[in-house]
């Protein structure tokens, strides 16, 4: 989600029984994210990864990764 107002415009064009899916990572598109859930409902999910990284020559630790916050929605 990148330009304010866009998922407002594909959910517009979406066909009945069409399902609208949005990532986002920064808060811009979170709070774009929101507000669409906000109005349409939806479902939405925040996923977080990690991955093993090493530290030092003998030793690994969990990195965390920025965690994604999904909305998925299907038109009625």
């Amino acid at each position: 989600v990148s330009q304010p107002g866009l998922l407002e415009k594909l959910w517009a064009r979406l066909a009945p029984g069409g399902r609208l899916v949005a990532n986002a990572v920064t808060l811009q598109a979170e709070q774009a994210v929101l507000t669409f859930y906000q109005t349409h409902g939806g479902t939405l999910r925040r996923l977080a990864v990690s991955r093993l990284v090493p530290v030092g020559t003998s030793f690994e630790r969990w990195d965390s990764l920025a965690p994604v916050t999904q909305l998925c929605a299907e038109k009625a």
